[in-house]
Formats: C-alpha cells, structure tokens, sequence
C-alpha cells in the first residue's frame, strides 16, 4: 500500500490510457508490477489486449475509477489534458504512426487498427468521455 501511494498521477493516467489504447480486458493487479525505485508501474502480461482484448468487449484496468491504481485519485478528471508525452504518443498512433516503416510497433493491422480507433477516440472525447463510451471495469 505504501508503493501505491507512490505513484504519482502522471503514471497513473499513464497507466489508464495505455489499457485504454491496448483494449485491455486483464489489467488486474497481477498484472501491474510497481518499479520502487522510480516509483511507477510496470504492465505486464498483455496476451489479452488489442484486437483480442477487443473481442472480449471489455477493458479491465487497476487504473479505472475505483480500481487500485485509480488515476483519478491523483489528476482528478482528465478530459483532454492529458500529461503531455501522453498526449503526443496518443496523436502518433491516432495518426497511423504505428504503422511507420522505421519506428512502428511491428504490431498486427488488426491490433494496429485497435489502437488507433482508441487513440483517435481518447483525442475527440477526452479520456473520461474515452471511458464512458467503453464496457470498462476496475480490477
């Protein structure tokens, strides 16, 4: 409990958008290690995200509201100002830059098609407006 307190609400909003933009229906507890010397959290085991995380039709995250991690807890409602690498990474994939010959992600165009729709919809509609328009539960 002292490690989560820790976190600081960078990277819980991080965190949040992250299992947002990889559809993540399994980030429950278990799968968020806390890095102590930096104080932030490390996802782990993604085998049920993207297009596959997809199918399943609903996004499971320790950062949701009332999760353990919850990133509202230390930012409040984001909206649309997210931190601002969050906000660059989430206008390169919303603008294909997964897909990019030298830096992509070497992702599926299933999975890549995934987090653009996801990184577009974070853009439009802010993150909590991202959530509502989502089946999410915390974990």
């Amino acid at each position: 409990d002292d490690q989560r307190a820790k976190i600081d609400k960078e990277h819980r909003v991080l965190g949040m958008v992250t299992h947002l933009v990889t559809h993540n229906s399994d980030g429950h507890g278990g799968n968020v290690m806390i890095d102590t010397e930096h104080n932030h959290p490390i996802l782990i085991d993604q085998d049920l995200s993207m297009s596959l995380g997809e199918k399943r039709r609903e996004i499971r995250s320790v950062f949701a509201p009332g999760g353990r991690y919850d990133y509202q807890k230390g930012a409040g409602k984001v909206g649309k100002n997210y931190p601002h690498r969050v906000k660059k990474t989430l206008e390169w994939l919303a603008g294909g830059g997964h897909n990019h010959e030298e830096m992509g992600l070497g992702v599926s165009s299933a999975d890549g098609a995934t987090m653009q729709k996801m990184a577009k919809r974070m853009l439009k509609h802010g993150l909590e407006g991202a959530l509502n328009s989502t089946d999410w539960r915390p974990r």
